[in-house]
Parts: C-alpha cells; sequence; structure tokens
C-alpha cells in the first residue's frame, strides 16, 4: 500500500480512532524492536 493511500484512509478517521491507530503503530513498532533483539547465551558456571 502506498503511504499516501495510508494516510489518506487515516485522516478520514474521526479523532478517536485516529489516537487507537497511533497506540496500534506504537505497540507494532515496540513489538518488532523486542523481536529484533539477538539472544547472548551465557554459559553457567
Amino acid at each position: 500500500m502506498e503511504h499516501i493511500q495510508l494516510f489518506t484512509k487515516i485522516s478520514y478517521l474521526p479523532a478517536d480512532l485516529k489516537s487507537e491507530v497511533n497506540d496500534f503503530i506504537d505497540f507494532l513498532l515496540s513489538k518488532r524492536k523486542k523481536e529484533k533483539k539477538p539472544y547472548i547465551w551465557m554459559p553457567k558456571g
């Protein structure tokens, strides 16, 4: 989807739904950051 199409759709939403879209985008970005963290193996002992 083109950026302009997405922006146009969001611009037609009422303010309360725009806020929900913003929160959802923040959630997706935070989820992606968590997935990208590399696992570091530390031996016990």
